[in-house]
């Protein structure tokens, strides 16, 4: 017995033939019926059965980049099949897919249930370390009746539920700021008429750094790398890597009004730094040059952003006559103002 992505995957008497129905589910609006799964070897055909009765061929041929880890020997990445089957007036009770070798049926696999179609997903799940706090959010449609959350497989609560104008699709929120340590799992089940319908599991819960890049460029003028911006939680230690440089020089502790009244509970309003340092490489003829900001903080968890670097030539407000820019050689020439340090 094998598992990937929490399949179980078993061996029958007819010889090596591994398979698994994964998700089955029915749409009581479009009265439609979707199946998927995979088998190991490829089958001639795959016949889906509802109640006892034949009532398609599934399509061979999809892509199971998960099957294909667990099963490097068959070298098939294609070993998926689904089968969408319309005019379905009711829920089937039962719902199974035989995989046919040669004309013979060699290993039926049946689905554990058959599930009420839902749309949507979880859209975020991240950790707040400094405050202890969890945040999950989500939509689904059509809209149900409760969301209960599970960390680690422990219940925490109900999702609040916040209903749009058409009262169909709805967006969902669940908060716990207690937690002291960053959940391994979240899983979302999604309650229609006292049963649970659509079961969704987050393995990887996301460390969350709120933050901007406020001001990243390369002034032309005075050869240099400018920046700023804030984040939060407040790194320990950045660096700004750009053309195989790498500047951390940074300037910490900037007051950031503007921050601090979004963030109140994070208790910062020094949470800014600012980079102003000189230009060593050799710059690409791009306009806007790609780089990467490395986070670091001292429990040992880094974070890289990727911010793009723009080219600017800095003019002051005292220039008044010609200006003429080189873009190739990168030179700026002004006449007529003064040779004091220009504005930014």
């Amino acid at each position: 017995m094998r598992k990937a992505d929490g399949e179980t995957y078993m061996r029958t008497d007819e010889g090596k033939i591994f398979g698994s129905v994964n998700r089955c589910c029915y749409d009581e609006e479009l009265k439609e019926l979707y199946v998927n799964g995979w088998f190991l070897p490829r089958p001639d055909d795959v016949e889906i059965w509802c109640d006892g009765c034949k009532v398609k061929q599934a399509e061979l041929g999809m892509q199971r980049s998960d099957v294909f880890q667990n099963f490097p020997e068959y070298g098939d990445k294609y070993a998926g099949w689904e089968s969408q089957i319309s005019k379905i007036d009711r829920r089937p009770q039962s719902v199974s897919a035989r995989a046919i070798y040669g004309g013979v049926c060699k290993r039926e696999n049946s689905a554990l249930k058959v599930e009420k179609k839902v749309y949507g997903k979880i859209e975020a799940c991240y950790y707040e370390e400094q405050l202890s706090l969890l945040t999950v959010t989500g939509c689904y449609l059509p809209r149900p009746k409760t969301v209960k959350i599970f960390l680690d497989d422990v219940y925490k609560g109900d999702a609040q539920i916040e209903v749009t104008s058409d009262h169909e699709q709805c967006r969902w929120v669940f908060t716990d700021d207690k937690l002291l340590t960053k959940p391994q799992s979240v899983t979302a089940k999604v309650i229609y008429d006292e049963l649970v319908e659509y079961e969704e599991r987050i393995k990887h819960v996301e460390d969350k750094i709120w933050g901007s890049v406020n001001e990243c460029c390369y002034d032309m003028l005075t050869n240099s790398i400018i920046a700023n911006g804030w984040y939060l939680p407040q790194p320990d230690q950045m660096k700004l890597y750009i053309c195989g440089q790498v500047y951390e020089d940074f300037t910490y502790g900037i007051q950031r009004m503007d921050v601090y009244d979004k963030f109140e509970q994070y208790k910062n309003k020094f949470c800014g730094w600012k980079l102003d340092s000189k230009w060593e490489g050799v710059m690409e003829d791009a306009s806007v040059i790609e780089a990467r900001m490395l986070l670091k903080y001292n429990n040992g968890k880094k974070f890289v952003r990727e911010i793009s670097l723009e080219k600017r030539a800095f003019i002051p407000k005292t220039a008044v006559n010609l200006c003429e820019y080189n873009e190739i050689a990168q030179v700026l020439q002004i006449n007529g103002w003064p040779s004091c340090s220009t504005e930014h």
